[in-house]
């Protein structure tokens, strides 16, 4: 391990160099950047292929909720506990597998990880189709397996992105996009399902889905360029212990189940009752796991996944204000559905078409994300994010049975991807400028793991409260709209939490705001012909 350690720390200290040079002269040396040398046509190619990966990952979230009764109907599924697992078992392993998966791309190249991250999703994807054939166990395994390919993806293609263009416009706007995209992969997916479960078969669109990640892959294969890697630049090649502790897989897998039977307690827990013994057990492992790795990080690991020094005031308070939003979120989105679903009886082709304001809603806050960015706070964004988020589970929260779409679903509609869109870009961009190109997976890894582990783990939570409240009357109308508001009203508790931690960070950043606008514009104007 000594050995092991001397030399990961030497080319620690050889990458550190070479970081404190690159920085020197980027601005000097546009060939450090690796868009500049591109074509019109081939830019174009490049970022389509990149920006796709985020439609893939929420088209697979979306296209499940909009068939939860067709998909319910086949397997014949009747606890509402299995039913939220189809979306919690996806989202937890993107969240839980994407910290490790930035590492291995920022050590082996982020290119091969993207590509292998595609053709992952591709195969899982078909195999949830397939599943039909089979039983629900198959497909509730395929949604969760699914997951990983989105984890190998978003880390990768965002670094590709962060090492593409120097801080200015074009690179606000292009992670911008990359955050609005979001909402459209959502509507995508659910409009794909619920043609196919009207008109078709709803395997189909799982299909369909599979075959496009597989011209995708191929065309990033093409399209994105290739750059040496930390594992190339050794000579000779490391052997397997130092690749181990150079990208920390040991702590990378006890963080993995960590936070796999921590949310696995949670989930399980709706399906099968607290009083189940597994369960706390569960729990018990989830947070030992989660000590232990955290040991290792810190008095064991020579290259820690989690550089803790970087996790500046900033970068803390951003990533807190990310879960609190995005925690709100996952339980939102999947009761708006259910409710739709449930209590109005919408079609979901219909409720597809009812969930589409967030579409052109999404793509413009992107698009406006990305010049606020240069010229105003994140912790500003932050307040207006939270507080659009809150309006937004407000108004689901409060909705009475019988009332018409327009009086307080579609304004919700409005102001999700308002608040989604203005904090994950500002997350990611401060993340991507706070830190050196060799270290842009982890920190989009670190985002995206709060983004996705806070999903699934606000639906466990939520999930928890329905059965609680509904557990005397399952079956009456009254009380299955009251569980739905109650996990609403949880909703409501963490985004404000969030709101009120954006607040705080306001406050922090007082007199930063006209020093960070100065800074962002010379960046402009400089970098920006």
């Amino acid at each position: 391990m000594n050995d092991s350690g001397d030399q990961v720390e030497k080319q620690e200290a050889d990458d550190s160099d070479t970081q404190v040079s690159s920085h020197d002269s980027q601005d000097a040396d546009p060939e450090t950047w690796t868009a500049l040398g591109l074509s019109r046509f081939q830019e174009v190619a490049f970022a389509s292929s990149l920006l796709m990966t985020q439609f893939f990952a929420q088209a697979g979230l979306g296209q499940t909720l909009s068939i939860l009764k067709a998909i319910s109907a086949s397997f014949h599924i009747t606890n509402p506990g299995e039913l939220s697992w189809l979306i919690a078992g996806y989202s937890l392993t993107i969240g839980s597998c994407i910290l490790l998966s930035g590492r291995l791309g920022d050590y082996f190249g982020h290119k091969p990880l993207f590509i292998a991250g595609l053709v992952w999703y591709m195969l899982w994807t078909i195999i949830s189709g397939v599943s039909i054939y089979a039983s629900q166990c198959l497909f509730i395994a395929s949604r969760v397996f699914c997951g990983i390919g989105p984890s190998m993806c978003i880390p990768n293609a965002l670094a590709i992105l962060g090492r593409a263009y120097p801080p200015g416009l074009k690179k606000n706007i292009l992670f911008s996009l990359y955050g609005g995209l979001t909402p459209v992969g959502v509507i995508g997916g659910a409009t794909i399902s619920a043609l196919f479960a009207e008109f078709v078969w709803w395997p189909w669109s799982y299909w369909l889905i599979g075959c496009i990640t597989a011209a995708v892959a191929l065309c990033s294969y093409f399209a994105v360029p290739s750059s040496q890697s930390h594992y190339e630049s050794f000579q000779p090649r490391p052997s397997l212990r130092d690749i181990l502790w150079a990208t920390d897989v040991p702590a990378g897998a006890v963080g993995i189940a960590a936070l796999v039977f921590f949310n696995l307690a949670w989930n399980q827990a709706v399906v099968v009752g607290w009083a189940t013994p597994y369960i706390p057990v569960f729990l018990v492992m989830g947070i030992l796991f989660a000590i232990t790795f955290f040991y290792i990080e810190i008095n064991i690991s020579p290259s820690p996944l989690i550089p803790f020094s970087i996790l500046t005031g900033d970068v803390a308070f951003v990533l807190a204000c990310v879960a609190a939003a995005w925690g709100g979120f996952g339980a939102y989105v999947y009761y708006f559905w259910t409710t739709m679903l449930m209590v109005t009886e919408t079609p979901p082709l219909l409720a597809s078409a009812g969930f589409s304001p967030p579409i052109p809603v999404g793509l413009g806050t992107a698009v406006m994300t990305g010049y606020l960015v240069a010229r105003v706070h994140p912790a500003m964004l932050m307040v207006m994010a939270e507080a659009c988020v809150l309006a937004a589970c407000l108004l689901l929260a409060t909705f009475p049975p019988g009332q018409t779409y327009w009086a307080q679903l579609f304004p919700s509609l409005i102001f999700a991807p308002l608040g989604l869109d203005m904090s994950f870009p500002a997350a990611i961009l401060v993340m991507s400028n706070a830190m050196g190109k060799e270290h842009q997976g982890m920190a989009m890894s670190l985002v995206n793991t709060i983004v996705n582990y806070s999903i699934s783990l606000s639906l466990g939570i939520a999930g928890t409260i329905e059965q609680q409240v509904t557990k005397t009357r399952p079956e009456d109308p009254a009380t299955v709209l009251f569980g739905y508001h109650s996990t609403e009203y949880f909703s409501c508790g963490i985004v404000a939490f969030g709101l009120l931690l954006s607040l705080i960070f306001v406050w922090r950043a007082r007199g930063e705001s006209s020093l960070r606008m100065s800074q962002n514009r010379d960046d402009i104007e400089r970098t920006e012909p």
